[in-house]
């Protein structure tokens, strides 16, 4: 393939995915704003959103499996010309979706208690707990709004949903200032001032664009009748769903032990992972923005019968993805005191977070990789292989090195972060072989 027709395929991807990447970066301004403050308010409090957030990240991480079955099969769909059925998912899998956000209510309202056994700080243990419940309540509206942004994204229409992210940021900011602090009068909450601050800002904007989408011309406003809905369609979209739910729980449940297992050598580490993995987790929403860019368009050329241009995407986003993590490693590895000062002035929590910066460097090009390639994989319904790959290097290889390097090297946090690092990097690089050896197969029609 020449290098003309992927350079020709790049303005296209880049076109979808920047709104896309800033509306993802968006969530990672509500924790970014979130440490923050709470750096500022005081370390136990930090911590505890350290601890609370290893719990409830893997349930709005599971939760966006609904947002990616509409990317990949409402894009195959208009692919197809078939924009009724197009829609008939995108309805699905919003029901699917807030039945998932009730459940996820329940759920964690039915863990807090183990929150007093898991061998951390009592006094964090007792803070996270009402930080955790508040956040699970916002993900309600928060994931609603993702399946329907994912939505738009199919139809060319991201920037209409950067806006509304983007008016989620800034009532966050406002309200957790408000109720964090206590200002005009009322009390500070601290810990529970920014659950809450993150529950109203979610709130507020769910219900603002609700009315927006359902207004005439928009996309929503068209009704469907509920037996023209694709119901066909529910198995391939809990197939696709479930599979990235199995991917979250076996990378998350993972970081979420190692948060555990770091949180027994004391709560600076605790907070030092904090700091830096909100640092990464915001610079991963570019290749999560441009993953879903990827998914969207190579299911329109495989709903088109073009697996030729579906392999010329991916490799435009490839190099993409390289290029901007690579630089933004380099960037984070020069500043990389400078950036985690700006967080807090806790000289022990420095000291462990600048360490995790320079892991994080290593793992980063990897990462991204893997996240694009998992989701052009998803676009070509191949699922099942990826999760077993995720399970086993995080569980087989991650998990036993992490801990011997936690726990009998006595390295700490940064002993846990290097078992991750072994398998991001194995499985960034499994990843890309296994979509040239799928999309290899996959002919033109």
């Amino acid at each position: 393939m020449s290098l003309r027709a992927t350079l020709k395929e790049i303005p296209a991807t880049v076109k979808l995915a920047l709104p896309i990447c800033l509306g993802m970066l968006s969530h990672m301004l509500l924790q970014l704003t979130d440490t923050l403050m709470l750096g500022h308010y005081g370390t136990p409090e930090l911590a505890a959103s350290s601890l609370a957030n290893g719990f409830v990240i893997i349930i709005l991480l599971a939760g966006f499996g609904f947002g990616q079955a509409v990317s990949a099969l409402s894009s195959q769909a208009l692919g197809e010309k078939d924009e009724s059925k197009a829609l008939g998912i995108y309805h699905l899998s919003s029901i699917a979706t807030l039945v998932y956000g009730v459940l996820a209510v329940i759920l964690i309202i039915a863990i807090l208690p183990l929150f007093d056994h898991l061998g951390q700080n009592p006094y964090v243990a007792a803070l996270a707990k009402p930080f955790a419940l508040l956040i699970t309540l916002s993900f309600i509206p928060g994931l609603l709004f993702q399946t329907t942004r994912n939505y738009y994204e199919t139809l060319k229409r991201p920037w209409i949903t950067f806006g509304y992210m983007a008016l989620v940021v800034v009532l966050n900011i406002i309200f957790n200032w408000i109720l964090i602090f206590g200002k005009f009068g009322i009390p500070a909450m601290g810990i529970v001032g920014s659950g809450l601050g993150t529950l109203l800002a979610r709130l507020v904007m769910a219900a603002i664009f609700f009315i927006h989408s359902h207004r005439p011309k928009q996309p929503l406003h068209e009704k469907i009748r509920m037996k023209d809905l694709p119901f066909r369609s529910i198995p391939r979209i809990l197939a696709i769903m479930g599979n990235s739910a199995l991917q979250v729980l076996a990378t998350n449940l993972a970081y979420l032990l190692g948060s555990l297992w770091i949180g027994m050598t004391g709560f600076t580490g605790l907070a030092g992972q904090r700091i830096v993995g909100t640092m990464d987790a915001t610079l991963y929403m570019l290749p999560l923005g441009i993953s879903y860019a990827l998914s969207t368009r190579i299911g329109r050329a495989r709903g088109e019968g073009n697996m030729t241009l579906a392999r010329t995407i991916y490799r435009g986003g490839f190099w993409m993805t390289a290029i901007f993590c690579g630089g933004a490693s380099l960037l984070m590895f020069v500043f990389r005191r400078e950036l985690v000062g700006a967080f807090t002035l806790d000289a022990a929590t420095i000291a462990v977070a600048v360490n995790l910066v320079l892991i994080s460097c290593i793992f980063r090009v990897f990462d991204g990789l893997d996240c694009i390639t998992i989701a052009s994989l998803r676009a070509l319904e191949d699922v099942v292989i990826p999760s077993i790959i995720y399970l086993g290097l995080y569980w087989i290889l991650a998990m036993p090195m992490g801990y011997y390097l936690t726990f009998h090297r006595h390295m700490g946090a940064p002993g846990m972060w290097w078992g991750y690092t072994a398998a991001i990097v194995l499985m960034g690089t499994g990843m890309v072989a296994r979509f040239w050896w799928v999309a290899g197969k996959r002919d033109d029609k």
